[in-house]
């Protein structure tokens, strides 16, 4: 079938037969491209393509496309601007009212987490697709720690037990740490 058809039609009968990776790659079309990507569910590849038209029906495209990879931001920005070029378009509106809960909503769960102890925030790359607009939080290595001795530990019989549970439940592994610190301390290595 290739032989008789051109890229563009025999990406289209592709497409239609739902091998859309390699509708994907047989398209010379952008545009047709980006829609045999994102029915492949390679929305960052879509919404990439989808970006190259100067279109109402691109920048559609393209926040969906982005939405479905959990882009969220960037998938609002789409939306916002297609509004403002076009109010009436259809879908934009109620898609972008319903994202905006969803970023909402993830903002609000940001907000009331406490970062768990020993882990660190991750650095975000401007590429890296962005569910919600963050929340100012105080990471494990910004919290202030108060060091316990451990006459101070076993003092109250309620952090002695509390503290007897954390302690690893293997003896041996905890006696191989216990001198390792203490080797490290005298600055000797094993």
């Amino acid at each position: 079938m290739a032989l008789w058809l051109t890229p563009d039609q025999y990406g289209r009968l592709l497409l239609e037969l739902g091998f859309y990776d390699k509708a994907a790659r047989t398209f010379w079309l952008p545009m047709w491209r980006a829609t045999s990507h994102y029915y492949a569910q390679s929305f960052p590849q879509a919404a990439s393509l989808y970006a190259r038209k100067d279109s109402v029906v691109a920048l559609f495209n393209a926040a969906n496309a982005h939405a479905q990879s959990r882009d969220y931001i960037r998938a609002l920005r789409d939306y916002n601007a297609l509004l403002e070029r076009q109010a009436d378009f259809p879908g934009a509106k109620e898609n972008r009212d319903r994202l905006k809960k969803i970023v909402d909503d993830i903002n609000r769960l940001s907000a009331s987490q406490q970062q768990e102890a020993g882990v660190s925030s991750e650095e975000i790359d401007e590429f890296d697709p962005q569910i919600g607009e963050g929340s100012e939080e105080l990471t494990a290595e910004q919290t202030p720690r108060k060091q316990y001795s451990a006459e101070e530990l076993l003092a109250s019989p309620e952090t002695a037990a509390l503290w007897l549970r954390s302690v690893q439940q293997n003896g041996g592994r905890f006696l191989r740490t216990k001198f390792a610190i203490q080797l490290s301390e005298r600055g000797v290595s094993e």
